[in-house]
């Protein structure tokens, strides 16, 4: 688009530019999202820049990055967070009538300004927005042509980061999926080879007990299999779900009717399927490996970060704590070790982490829901 030279949109053109350095830079999403309030801020119109999302809480806006030491959150009934997040695009208005800036500045956190700029980033989890604070003039007349620009750029950089890293999780999955076919069922293949042969010389043999348990192996393994593509296909309709009512349900699936279930009301956002499946593995894991009943809880994490599934289980020794989520790793003999490696994979489907961290009593597994 071809440009008059506006000296009220100057400063406009420079924070379009400086967008672009950072946008073009070759990083992840949860990088861009840490310099990008710094570099907003490299204008000298700007004071002060933020990216945050609203929380279950109706008025509270959890602050993720910011150009400056600010507040974990701020609250206000009706801000400009979620007008921007509603209208799925800008909002431009005097830094007065703006309840989030008004709020920061009562409270010190920054110098007063004359405009705030508030961008939604429907691409980021927890459906983000850029909260920018300017003495730039915003009356020019390309300003909200180039507000936009800087909108649609953002929107751009993000989802491509959020591709590159789709695109490295499909080539890590199907390497996983590489693996198990070629290694995991070579061995079991070998075997029903092996025994198959002395049934050609010794009819009747015991041998074909092993070769039964050998294809028994195979079909589970296949499963396995099945499993791993399935939680790592790509996402269809994620909503809003009760936390409570899904792992109710997948509760009731599992074979231990006298252990116990603890559940913190919350929402999750997420596909159904895929929560339950996590649920399914988690649950499932901290079953089998408990000889006496176990009680498992699940509980919201501090600060909107997502969900932890403990029990109170014999725990995970600390010298195998680093190994928990290989594909194989199992302290019974019985089991394929293939769960938490399938949790984590299901997680890196919706866009979470998983992390293990200390526990009083048996194990505690961190769901993060939001990991920038």
């Amino acid at each position: 688009m071809e440009r008059r030279d506006d000296s009220g949109d100057r400063w406009l053109l420079d924070t379009l530019r400086s967008v672009s350095r950072v946008v073009a830079e070759d990083t992840d999403a949860a990088t861009l999202a840490t310099r990008l309030p710094a570099e907003l801020v490299g204008v000298p119109e700007q004071t002060a820049a933020w990216i945050g999302y609203p929380t279950r809480s109706p008025a509270a806006i959890r602050i993720r990055t910011a150009s400056d030491s600010l507040p974990d959150q701020v609250s206000v009934e009706d801000g400009l967070t979620r007008q921007a997040l509603s209208a799925d695009a800008p909002q431009i208005c005097a830094a007065a009538d703006c309840p989030e800036h008004q709020q920061l500045v009562e409270t010190g956190a920054i110098s007063p300004a004359s405009t705030a700029i508030v961008i939604p980033l429907p691409t980021l989890q927890n459906d983000a927005v850029v909260h920018l604070y300017t003495d730039g003039d915003c009356t020019g007349t390309e300003s909200t042509e180039i507000i936009d620009e800087i909108a649609a750029l953002l929107a751009t950089g993000f989802e491509q980061r959020e591709t590159a890293r789709e695109l490295t999780r499909e080539r890590e999955r199907l390497e996983q999926l590489r693996s198990l076919v070629s290694h995991d069922f070579g061995n079991p293949i070998n075997i029903a080879a092996g025994r198959l042969d002395l049934v050609r010389t010794e009819c009747d043999s015991e041998h074909i007990d092993h070769v039964e348990s050998a294809l028994t192996q195979l079909e589970a393994l296949a499963d396995q299999g099945l499993l791993f593509v399935k939680a790592g296909r790509e996402l269809e309709a994620q909503t809003e779900l009760e936390l409570a009512t899904i792992a109710e349900e997948c509760w009731e699936f599992i074979d231990a009717p006298a252990d116990a279930l603890t559940v913190e009301e919350m929402q999750v956002y997420a596909e159904p399927e895929r929560l339950r499946m996590l649920l399914n593995q988690l649950f499932d894991n901290a079953v089998v490996h408990s000889d006496d009943a176990v009680t498992v809880t699940v509980g919201a994490l501090a600060d909107d970060r997502g969900f932890y599934v403990e029990d109170d289980g014999p725990g995970i020794p600390d010298r195998d704590l680093e190994y928990v989520f290989d594909r194989g790793y199992t302290t019974v003999t019985e089991r394929d070790g293939n769960g938490l490696a399938l949790v984590e994979e299901i997680a890196g489907a919706l866009g979470w982490a998983v992390d293990i961290t200390e526990s009083n009593d048996g194990t505690r597994i961190e769901i993060l829901t939001a990991v920038w």
